[in-house]
């Protein structure tokens, strides 16, 4: 699957015309997206699909007062550039701040594959799966999603990417008698998915399973595994917001360079690491390695433009739409915790 951003010439068109009628600067941001899901269900391949989506919303500032548009599909510059000037005159005045640029076309990342392997990985899974447990009904999704991202404003910035992620996902149901039991696990990959790897997760989960057993009342340990921790660090990512820093709604507000958490835990966030990379934020910012936490000590918060000029250090390149009709909001991405060193096996 090749992408490319419809009407190569409407980010241009937006802008001149923003510009013409008024605006002191313009902002546009372009997403393009193609998926080809694949799905499996009752052991069986169910459905073929491809989808695709196309976005373009214009950001400007008329007397000082910010208009945000989104439009999908192709359109006309003309009807979005009058309305994002007739929504500006309804903000408050706010300072006005672009980030300034060159034009930069950053490096494809990830590579497509053809529907016909997304069908092959993902009967080998159940296959793989039902060989051990023939009794399991398994339900199996996979899909390779390509994305073109382009920003673009008055101030000269121009910079784009394409992002190709495969990712699958199965499921096993298992009935014995009145039990009824369902595992799942999921992996986000480029160029290629461990199938392996993913199956084995499922068998390992069925295979804890095989004995039920009595757990006596009382006080007892908890282990959380990766897959459960994960929805632990949300708090955290709350409490390392510079937005809720200057809202005072942070417990650590007042915290950077003291001992906030276990020394066993540090916490960083790698734009280049994984299938979830990106070289720039919604706000044309250029990514960066940080670490927020460091062996539990509290060292950076995280920021967009706006609230990095508040707290005085400047975008730490976390300017993230929640979707295209969003303004930028401080939001963290590729959050990696260290690992330690026991094993679950000890």
């Amino acid at each position: 699957m090749e992408l490319g951003l419809p009407d190569e010439s409407l980010a241009e068109k937006l802008l001149d015309l923003a510009l013409l009628h008024g605006a002191e600067a313009a902002e546009v941001l372009q997403s393009e997206s193609q998926s080809q899901p694949v799905f499996f269900e009752a052991n069986r391949l169910k459905q073929l699909e491809t989808s695709s989506a196309i976005g373009t919303a214009l950001r400007l500032w008329v007397n000082g007062r910010p208009g945000l548009v989104v439009a999908y599909g192709n359109v006309e510059p003309g009807p979005i550039v009058e309305k994002a000037i007739a929504l500006s005159a309804l903000n408050d005045p706010e300072p006005i701040d672009i980030t300034a640029g060159t034009t930069q076309r950053y490096p494809d990342m990830g590579q497509a594959v053809a529907v016909e392997q997304l069908i092959e990985w993902g009967q080998r899974v159940i296959d793989q799966i039902r060989s051990t447990y023939p009794e399991v009904l398994c339900e199996v999704e996979m899909e390779c999603d390509v994305e073109t991202t382009r920003i673009i404003n008055t101030r000269g910035l121009d910079c784009s990417y394409s992002d190709t992620t495969l990712s699958g996902f199965a499921s096993a149901e298992w009935i014995r008698g009145d039990d009824f039991l369902s595992v799942s696990d999921g992996q986000t990959r480029r160029n290629r998915l461990d199938i392996d790897s993913l199956t084995d997760q499922i068998l390992q989960r069925l295979a804890w399973a095989e004995r039920s057993a009595l757990v006596a009342s009382g006080r007892l340990p908890v282990i959380f595994t990766a897959k459960a921790a994960d929805m632990l660090w949300g708090t955290l990512q709350s409490a390392l917001s510079g937005k809720r820093v200057l809202e005072r709604s942070s417990p650590w507000s007042d915290g950077l360079g003291q001992q906030m958490i276990s020394s066993a835990i540090t916490l960083c966030q790698d734009p280049d690491a994984g299938p979830f990379s990106c070289p720039f934020d919604d706000e044309g910012t250029p990514t960066q390695r940080l670490v927020f936490i460091d062996q539990g000590v509290l060292t950076l918060f995280y920021c967009d433009r706006a609230v990095g000029r508040r707290l005085g250090g400047g975008s730490t390149g976390n300017g993230f739409r929640p979707g295209l009709g969003s303004y930028p909001t401080p939001s963290l991405y590729n959050m990696l915790i260290e690992p330690g060193q026991p094993s679950l096996l000890t």
